[in-house]
């Protein structure tokens, strides 16, 4: 496992140049891998709901920024925790509005994804949701 403070990752990713693999504590980066994997295969269902690859690659940031942040600031958390430009924000908000993708594709497509991926329990003809916490 590698420990580095924030300020030598700021360093890092400002001279681009060194690409790390840090793990969490306690989990095999294997895991993560096999984690990793998964999500680009959910997050690449919804490639065919935009019409510009730039929306998609906007929706891929997001989602994944969502994910991961810290607090539930919103988009500025977005860009924050994922350490992209503060100029990203404009673009950001425009990618909500955009014309490129439309919400009932996104909604139809996820309950594609949930039932590719995800099976749903029945019990007596009914669909159970099991959570845990």
């Amino acid at each position: 496992m590698v420990s580095l403070s924030y300020q030598h990752l700021r360093k890092i990713q400002a001279t681009r140049r060194v690409i790390l693999c840090i793990s969490l504590p306690y989990f095999l980066v294997v895991f993560h891998t096999i984690m990793m994997n998964f999500i680009n295969k959910v997050l690449c269902h919804f490639e065919s709901c935009f019409s510009r690859k730039a929306s998609f690659g906007w929706f891929v940031t997001i989602t994944l920024g969502l994910m991961l942040r810290s607090d539930k600031l919103g988009i500025t958390s977005v860009i924050r925790d994922l350490a992209l430009c503060p100029g990203c924000y404009g673009s950001m908000i425009h990618f909500f509005r955009s014309s490129s993708w439309s919400l009932e594709n996104l909604r139809l497509r996820w309950f594609s994804a949930v039932k590719e991926y995800s099976p749903l329990y029945q019990e007596g003809g009914f669909h159970v949701l099991v959570g845990d916490g």
